[in-house]
C-alpha cells in the first residue's frame, strides 16, 4: 500500500515538474513576445512624437504665410515677400510629405501588434489547459489516496 502511495507520489511530482517546465518555457516565449510589442510600442511612440512636432512647425508656416500674405499688401515687399513665400510653401509640402510617410509606417506597424497579441492567445490556453489537465490529475489521485483513508 506504501509503495503505490510513494508511486503516486512521484508521478504527481513527476508530472508537477514537466508542468512547471512547460509553463517555464510558455512564460519565456510570452517575455519574449512583449519584449517585442515594448520595442513597437515605442517605435510608435518615436513616430507620434515626431509627427507632433511636424505638426506644430505646419502651424508656424501657416503664420509665417499668413504673414507674408498681409505683407504682399504693401508693394515695396513684394519681390522679397514672394521669394519667402516660396521657401515657406517648399517647406510646408515637405512637411506634408514626411507627415505622410509617419502614418504610413504607423498603419504598417499595427498589423504586426495584432499579430503579437493573435501569437499570445494560444500559449496563455496551452497554460490554462496543462493547469487543468494537472488539477484533474491531482483530484483522481487525492480521490484515490483517501479510499484507502476510509
Amino acid at each position: 500500500m506504501k509503495l503505490l502511495q510513494q508511486l503516486l507520489l512521484l508521478q504527481q511530482q513527476f508530472s508537477y515538474h514537466q508542468l512547471l517546465q512547460k509553463q517555464q518555457s510558455f512564460l519565456q516565449r510570452l517575455l519574449e513576445e512583449q519584449q517585442f510589442l515594448l520595442q513597437q510600442y515605442q517605435q510608435q511612440q518615436s513616430r507620434i512624437q515626431q509627427l507632433l512636432q511636424q505638426q506644430q512647425l505646419l502651424v508656424k508656416l501657416m503664420e509665417q504665410q499668413q504673414q507674408l500674405l498681409q505683407m504682399l499688401q504693401q508693394p515695396q515687399q513684394i519681390p522679397n515677400l514672394l521669394q519667402q513665400l516660396q521657401q515657406s510653401q517648399a517647406q510646408f509640402q515637405q512637411l506634408v510629405q514626411q507627415q505622410q510617410q509617419l502614418l504610413q509606417k504607423l498603419q504598417q506597424m499595427q498589423p504586426s501588434l495584432q499579430q503579437f497579441l493573435q501569437k499570445q492567445q494560444p500559449i496563455f490556453e496551452e497554460i490554462l489547459k496543462a493547469k487543468q489537465s494537472l488539477l484533474k490529475n491531482l483530484k483522481q489521485q487525492l480521490d484515490y489516496l483517501l479510499q484507502f483513508q476510509k
